[in-house]
């Protein structure tokens, strides 16, 4: 989908909840006030807040679909996610107060009577809530938008909060006065979850995510599919909205001639290009299989890592004659993200004397490297 049409449609969901959410919360606090409900007044101010967040997701929007310029060359996608970080704090703040409030009531009982009507009203907010929910989350998967997900999940929400409000004001009629603060209890618990929710998420995509195993696997396959490409790792992701610009490290026979490696990176490009992954780069690392000890030193190297839980991978292995009686053993080991640099040199030389053992005439040429993708 072109980024201006998903911008399109993305602004228009957004419109169509501001509208109705401001209609939904006018009749809730009227009603609210009314029948002096802090559970219907908390739920008016939930739909309240649904309407600003989808202001916020409307302007998101709004400033993602700018093309890039100068001071952002990768476009402005990641303002979707500043949205949803805002829209998150709002509500957490709105959570507070009405906690705050409905505790209040819990301690101060007041007799409520709403009028059959009124209920019949609040079913059918509901109703439009639910629709909202429905065709805000569908339009979001259709346009992989995290913040318009999340706005559908405030009007799923919203229509949980206002079933809640509906049971304390039965509560109401029947005589059960504590019923109307606990729904605002309630309705403050579902507030308080979906904020925290949508802070991790918008948190940590801001941060930067390592790609899920799905995609390593699938940009694996692509890459592995061309010619002369033996084995491929380092996958990084980067996400801006709806763009993305991929890096990955391929192996491929060290005797190519630089044009050749060139063909087969470029390839590599543009195989993952054609099926959408975006701007990728590929970075070409040369193995020499041709030595007569490569096999063998290979299988010793796979063994090393299977047993040992301080590395997760090796790479770039290559075998490079350094005179007429020894050669250099030249890898990359991978080990966990996070691993203390004093452990990592452990293990680089508790790596290198096992290969001097089995070895006597290898010197082993070993760097390291925290794994820096989703295993694939």
């Amino acid at each position: 989908m072109e980024a201006q049409q998903r911008t399109r449609l993305g602004m228009r969901a957004a419109g169509v909840s501001v509208v109705l959410n401001l209609c939904l919360a006018l009749v809730k606090g009227a009603l609210g006030t009314t029948v002096g409900s802090v559970g219907l007044l908390a739920d008016a101010f939930h739909s309240l807040t649904d309407a600003f967040t989808s202001i916020v997701v409307l302007i998101g929007f709004r400033i993602a679909g700018r093309p890039p310029d100068p001071e952002h060359p990768f476009g402005h996608g990641r303002a979707e996610h500043v949205a949803t970080l805002l829209l998150a704090t709002l509500l957490a703040i709105a959570t507070y107060e009405f906690a705050k409030v409905s505790i209040q009531r819990l301690l101060a009982p007041v007799h409520l009577d709403p009028p059959i009507w009124m209920l019949a009203v609040l079913l059918l907010t509901i109703g439009v809530k639910e629709g909202l929910f429905w065709y805000a989350n569908r339009l979001g998967r259709r346009i992989d938008s995290d913040a318009l997900r999340a706005d559908a999940w405030h009007h799923r929400s919203d229509s949980l909060s206002t079933a809640l409000v509906l049971v304390g004001l039965v509560g109401g009629r029947l005589g059960a006065a504590w019923l109307d603060p606990v729904a605002g209890l309630g309705v403050a618990t579902l507030m308080g979850w979906l904020s925290f929710g949508l802070l991790r998420k918008s948190v940590s995509t801001l941060l930067g995510e390592a790609p899920t195993r799905g995609e390593v696997r699938e940009i694996v396959r692509l890459a592995g599919e061309v010619e002369g490409v033996s084995g491929v790792h380092d996958v990084i992701v980067h996400r801006y909205g709806v763009s993305r610009w991929v890096s990955l490290h391929v192996e491929i026979p060290g005797d190519l001639s630089a044009r050749d490696v060139h063909a087969v990176s470029e390839e590599v490009e543009r195989r993952l290009e054609g099926e959408a992954w975006g701007s990728v780069v590929v970075h070409a690392d040369p193995v020499c299989e041709d030595h007569p000890l490569y096999g063998k030193v290979q299988a010793f190297v796979s063994d090393v890592v299977e047993r040992d839980p301080a590395i997760v991978a090796f790479q770039d292995l290559r075998l490079v004659e350094s005179s007429r009686d020894s050669f250099k053993v030249i890898l990359d080991l991978v080990v966990p993200p996070g691993t203390p640099a004093a452990q990592q040199r452990e293990t680089c030389r508790r790596f290198g004397h096992w290969v001097e053992e089995a070895f006597p005439r290898a010197t082993p040429v070993v760097g390291i490297r925290p794994a820096i993708s989703t295993e694939s």
